[in-house]
């Protein structure tokens, strides 16, 4: 027997049947490859009236009333488990003034931002069960969404060379002698969280320090050498530099033993435990918020630490901004410090692993530093703001926007209960972001071979779809299954059933717009949801709840699922089917007999104006888990037209580079290959954040569309609808393009007359075709200014012996870098020239000048008797590797 909902919630035997409709297809604006949009229907188009409170709204605060907890479909956050207030994003005829606000606030509704409205027009808020009744009955509410984000689906060193970022650096480099790091720049990764106290998230803004050479061997020793912190003349054990390895996989980047200086770090132990401690019982002042820890300032790039080059502290967090979907932690803040958010999240096992993710991510984007690190991220000069999905995903958004920032990352990629089609808030606040000056990046998803999608002809009568439940699917405690079509016509033709592994069958049928949260004699819940976007696209999602179990869900039993559906109309009807269960992603789990590659691409890079990223193969190594030969799509990236026909997909990005992991105390610097579209993402949105420091000003739909014109095309980019418009060029993109092999640009740093007491002091440096220079005159740490064509610096007049240290860096016409440190001490002026020898040489003649047997020395021979002054030239080194 078939039941006739009506638009409201109610309880009702497990069972659903879907008439879906939709209208003709809007085209994606704004520059992403051309692709003809499905045509119109014919005729007139049913007035289909948008509903104004989505039924999903009350049918988790039901749920949750009911049982305590949030359905398995979203993301477990703590807050509306525990509150009851629901995030929701609201559209209203009228924006609301403080009356307004005021009495809503005492019913339970409650705006944020203090009732401003977001860059696309709504308002963010949360309603309680109270607030919803009351909404009802509220003149001038327009509409009402459920924002709590749905459960979350992650897509997954020689980026900067493919992507030709290291290109355009070093053309910039020669042409003005500008680095190429984002600076100035924020970047917001709306993502999993991070693991902010990984060495390669801070920059070396801590000072230079000066090492003792303790055995007086000559060269550094690791573990013997050390800085005198206290100044006492001594090394003491806490005083001893002590080697922190960055933990490579084998197969992957090569790593000099038993000291890399170009990927690893040296600390100080100072309570002698043997290992860097890290988070607790610091504070956030405390440099890089634990144990001092440096870079080797690796000048002359041999891979140790000389006797005039320094170490460089690791001191400020390049994350600005932790957003949790509550109040943010922020860099600085002794209250809420990002100190605070970093010794939460290793106390919590769950939550630090699900910010792996956001760790490799961030890995890409900002870690490293410029000219000292190999494992460099694409922009290592930006600042990170990190939005972690708990809450509302359009609130997270609407934050990244108003915090300023240049490009807006977003690393989730769900495929069932979304519409695909551009319509939801999140997609339009992306959309209404890039009118804000915002660069919004969505890689597509990792959809397109885990048997998860299936594009279905459904012919007039019967048909019979099986959803095999493979081995991981074991503990799942959700079936989550989203149908989508494009026939508006004949929007009551269609109705499914579905039949469980004991055989019964469950049909279900729902109003227009209806929705419904059956709970079932076994104890399960069904709750489905059935309306039309306001893209005209007819949209049918379910999930399948186990029964409640104490303060979590029971699993739900393996075995044969079917799709049922039914269709009454005259042609067959094409429905695109996504399914998925809460214990695994991409693959396996829950999934089709069959799979279809096309219509993957994964909510919300089906917005309009975000661009939606793709990804090839960077590595085809062994060890970095290779999709693929280098250089093609790899075999998982989503793919095909959005669902009306428009083109989703704006162009590719690499997608398997080695980044940072989560750190431990086994393994404090950790790093592993990164796959995905997730790893494609971080490519564009760095990209897009060097546009912006190179133009502050222009329009952020053009620096999109100069993404989007800029990508190459080579012999491995294909279809337009699978690559869009080819891989990532930031090079062409900009205009500016040195592909010349980098070469070794040796830089020499000399005075130009003895340093003595008394006198200015003057040095010059040099190189082969080296045009700019750049000079730290007390090699503190701090370039005193940018690059120029002036190649002396001079240091004050000393009243006695003064030890100075110095160093300097040249680029050449080439954009190669060069630098030189030198050290050493002013010394006694030389005593006064005696008078003129005048004396009788030969016959008498007499001649002016110093008598032969006083002998002098002046000059740089001079220098070279005191040998006061080491002078080390520096190897070529890639600085934006």
């Amino acid at each position: 027997m078939r039941l006739s909902l009506r638009r409201s919630s109610s309880v009702l035997p497990l069972a659903f049947a879907l008439g879906l409709c939709a209208l003709a297809p809007e085209s994606r604006a704004g520059g992403s490859p051309s692709t003809a949009p499905a045509p119109a229907p014919a005729g007139a188009l049913p007035a289909i009236a948008p509903r104004t409170i989505d039924g999903t709204v009350g049918d988790l605060l039901a749920f949750r009333r009911k049982t305590g907890l949030i359905p398995p479909q979203y993301v477990q956050t703590a807050d509306f488990a525990t509150t009851g207030e629901l995030p929701v994003v609201l559209r209203l005829a009228t924006p609301p003034d403080a009356a307004k606000l005021a009495r809503w606030a005492q019913h339970g509704v409650v705006l944020a931002r203090g009732g401003k409205a977001t860059a696309s027009g709504a308002y963010l808020g949360t309603i309680t069960e109270t607030g919803l009744a009351y909404l009802r009955g509220e003149p001038g509410v327009l509409q009402v969404t459920n924002d709590l984000a749905k459960r979350l689906v992650q897509p997954l060193t020689g980026s900067a060379r493919e992507t030709r970022i290291q290109a355009a650096r070093r053309a910039l480099l020669a042409k003005d002698g500008t680095y190429l790091g984002g600076a100035g720049t924020k970047i917001a990764d709306i993502d999993s969280g991070i693991d902010l106290f990984h060495p390669a998230f801070f920059r070396a803004d801590g000072g230079a320090f000066a090492w003792v050479d303790v055995n007086k061997n000559g060269k550094f020793d690791l573990s013997t050498d050390g800085i005198d912190r206290d100044g006492d003349g001594e090394i003491s054990p806490a005083e001893r530099l002590r080697p922190l390895r960055a933990g490579i996989p084998d197969g992957t980047e090569t790593q000099a033993s038993p000291f890399d200086a170009a990927t690893d770090w040296l600390y100080l132990d100072e309570n002698g435990d043997g290992a860097r401690n890290v988070g607790s019982g610091f504070t956030e002042a405390t440099p890089a918020f634990g144990e001092p820890i440096f870079l080797i300032d690796d000048l002359n790039g041999n891979g140790t630490l000389d006797s005039s080059e320094r170490l460089l502290q690791l001191k400020t967090s390049k994350v600005a901004k932790v957003n949790p979907g509550s109040r943010p932690y922020t860099r600085g803040d002794t209250k809420r410090g990002l100190l605070n958010y970093g010794i939460a999240l290793h106390k919590n096992a769950d939550s630090l692993d699900s910010a792996s993710h956001g760790t490799g991510v961030s890995g890409i984007l900002v870690g490293g530093e410029p000219g000292r690190t190999r494992l460099l991220g694409l922009a290592p000069e930006a600042d990170l703001l990190m939005g972690v999905i708990q809450d509302g995903e359009t609130a997270l958004l609407q934050w990244a926007i108003d915090e300023g920032s240049a490009a807006i990352l977003t690393e989730y990629a769900p495929y069932t209960n979304e519409p695909l089609d551009g319509s939801s808030e999140p997609e339009q606040l992306l959309d209404a972001a890039v009118k804000a000056g915002v660069v919004a990046v969505s890689p597509a998803g990792n959809l397109a071979i885990g048997k998860k999608h299936r594009t279905i002809s459904v012919p007039t009568g019967t048909m019979v779809v099986p959803l095999i439940t493979r081995p991981q699917f074991a503990g799942s405690p959700l079936i989550s299954a989203t149908i989508l079509h494009r026939r508006p016509l004949e929007a009551n033709g269609f109705t499914v059933e579905m039949q469980l592994p004991d055989g019964s069958k469950t049909p279900l049928d729902l109003p227009l717009n209806g929705t419904a949260t059956p709970t079932l004699a076994n104890g399960q819940s069904l709750f489905s949801d059935r309306h039309i976007t306001a893209r005209n696209t007819a949209f049918l999602s379910y999930s399948l709840v186990g029964p409640v179990s104490g303060n979590t869900y029971a699993a739900l039993p393996r075995g044969d699922y079917k799709l049922i559906l039914h269709w009454t109309g005259a042609t067959p009807l094409e429905v695109e089917a996504y399914v998925g269960d809460a214990t695994t992603s991409w693959d396996d789990g829950i999934g089709f007999d069959t799979n279809t590659a096309n219509r993957t691409v994964c909510h919300p890079a089906t917005a309009d104006r975000t661009l939606g990223i793709a990804a090839y193969v960077l590595h085809d190594e062994d060890g970095y888990q290779p999709w693929g030969n280098a250089g093609v799509l790899a075999g998982y990236s989503s793919r095909g037209l959005r669902i009306d026909g428009a083109q989703a997909i704006a162009f590719a990005a690499p997608d398997n580079p080695l980044t940072t992991g989560l750190t431990s105390a086994d393994d404090p610097a950790a790093y592993s290959p990164f796959g995905g579209t997730s790893g494609a993402g971080p490519h564009v949105a760095a990209s897009a954040a060097l546009l912006r420091q190179l133009n502050p000003t222009l329009d952020a739909s053009f620096l999109r569309q100069r993404l989007i014109d800029g990508a190459r095309k080579d012999s491995f980019v294909g279809a337009v609808e699978d690559w869009g418009t080819g891989k990532l060029d930031l090079a062409a993109t900009l205009g500016l393009s040195n592909d010349s092999t980098p070469k070794p640009l040796t830089i020499t740093l000399t005075a130009t007359a003895t340093p003595v007491v008394g006198s200015r002091s003057t040095f010059k440096a040099a190189g082969a075709n080296a045009r700019r220079f750049r000079f730290d005159a007390n090699y503190d740490g701090v370039w005193d200014g940018p690059f120029t064509t002036e190649a002396t610096v001079t240091l004050p007049a000393t009243a006695e012996p003064t030890a100075f240290a110095l160093r300097a860096e040249g680029i050449d016409d080439d954009g190669n870098v060069g630098g030189a440190s030198l050290q050493g001490a002013t010394v006694p002026a030389p005593p006064p020239a005696p008078p003129p020898y005048e004396g009788e040489v030969g016959g008498g003649c007499t001649m002016h000048g110093t008598p032969p047997s006083t002998g002098a020395t002046g000059g740089l021979s001079l220098l070279a008797a005191l040998g006061v002054l080491l002078g080390v030239a520096r190897k070529a080194r890639a600085i934006s590797s």
